[in-house]
Parts: structure tokens; C-alpha cells; sequence
């Protein structure tokens, strides 16, 4: 909800997206708000692409399969629809994970797992690089799974934001070595902030 309402400008009374999967019950198949067509809002891509701009996405949620979108590295997870990385392949923008992984190597579920960002920073550096999108959206999610699990405070904290800043670095470089520098403005946001939690109560 959080992503699309960046994406939007709208809340999610308009947009549509009121949680990172669909309520579904029964089937329970856990597909999230994956796809382009679930959000009911104009999105700034769509925006773009009716100027005649062009459009990069790297793991932004909600905008799979968006036809106002050059090249896309959709997000996706892993549930009783798929694996994550044959949904990421059959909904990227065709040849263009084959041409990220001959610099970056892989995309395996086992990266993900492990490494995730490093992957979708060099996913998002290569198109900056070679396609120099009018705009591009990048999630990277190190830090958010970080204080997910252990809080604000936690150990691994500092050094995934030092990885995180690593990264930015990497896209500053790219459009430096892309010939954008001087035409790029970066926005660097978080989707939603965080509060310890010590207790819950689950009825």
C-alpha cells in the first residue's frame, strides 16, 4: 500500500491496494498485489509513458506486466502460484534479465534469499546504464527485512544500511557514466517507518 500510494499520490481508498497480498479466502493461494491491472489509480509510470517518457522499474511492487513500463524487473514472492524467480522471468521485460545476469550472474532463489539487493541494485544500474530511463523506480529491501525481524535497534542493522548506501553509490555512478548526471534528480523514501514492538496479542 505504501509503494502504490508513492506511485500514486492517492491513499489507498483510491488506489485499491490494502495489503501486500489479496484476500482471497478460501483458495488462500497467497497471490500478492502483484500485477499493474490491481492498482485503480494512475500511476506515475502510466503518467510518464502518456508524455512520451520512458520507464525503468527494479522490484517496485504493483506494476508487473504494466505495458506503460520499458524495461521491468517485477517484483514478486514465492507461493502456491509459483516460484518467485519463473514469475520474476515470465513477467520481466523479454531479454532483459538474460542481459542482467551476464554482468550480475544468476538470478536464483538462493541469491534472493541471501543477497537480494546487490542483485536488483546490479538489475537497476544496468538499465540506468545502458537505457537511461526519463524515470526509474527501484525497491531495495535489506533494511526493511532487517527491522522486520529484529527491530530499529538491530545489531545487523548498521551494516545493511552501509550496504544499502553502497548501493545508492552504484546508481549515482551509473548515470554518471550514462551521461545523466546533470538531468538526474534522486528520491530516496521508505514506504512506511518502524516502532519496537516488545509484546502482541494474537486472539
Amino acid at each position: 500500500p505504501g509503494h502504490t500510494t508513492i506511485a500514486t499520490g492517492v491513499s489507498v481508498a483510491r488506489h485499491g491496494i490494502t495489503a501486500n497480498s489479496v484476500f482471497e479466502p478460501p483458495k488462500g493461494d497467497g497471490r500478492g498485489f502483484w500485477y499493474a491491472r490491481d492498482v485503480q489509480a494512475p500511476a506515475l509510470w502510466d503518467v510518464a509513458n502518456a508524455a512520451g517518457l520512458t520507464v525503468g522499474s527494479v522490484s517496485w511492487p504493483c506494476n508487473a506486466d504494466s505495458k506503460a513500463i520499458n524495461w521491468n524487473v517485477p517484483e514478486f514472492w514465492t507461493t502456491a502460484l509459483g516460484k518467485e524467480t519463473d514469475l520474476m522471468r515470465r513477467s520481466a521485460t523479454p531479454g532483459l534479465l538474460d542481459a542482467i545476469e551476464k554482468e550480475a550472474g544468476p538470478l536464483t532463489a538462493e541469491r534472493l534469499s541471501s543477497d537480494r539487493d546487490s542483485f536488483l541494485a546490479a538489475s537497476a544500474i544496468y538499465i540506468l546504464r545502458e537505457h537511461k530511463p526519463n524515470l526509474m523506480f527501484i525497491h531495495l529491501l535489506e533494511t526493511d527485512k532487517v527491522q522486520h525481524k529484529s527491530g530499529r535497534d538491530a545489531p545487523e542493522l548498521p551494516a545493511a544500511l552501509r550496504r544499502l548506501d553502497g548501493h545508492i553509490k552504484g546508481f549515482i555512478e551509473a548515470v554518471k557514466t550514462a551521461g545523466i548526471a546533470d538531468r538526474t534528480t534522486f528520491i530516496v523514501l521508505g514506504d512506511h517507518g518502524f516502532a519496537d514492538v516488545t509484546q502482541s496479542i494474537a486472539p
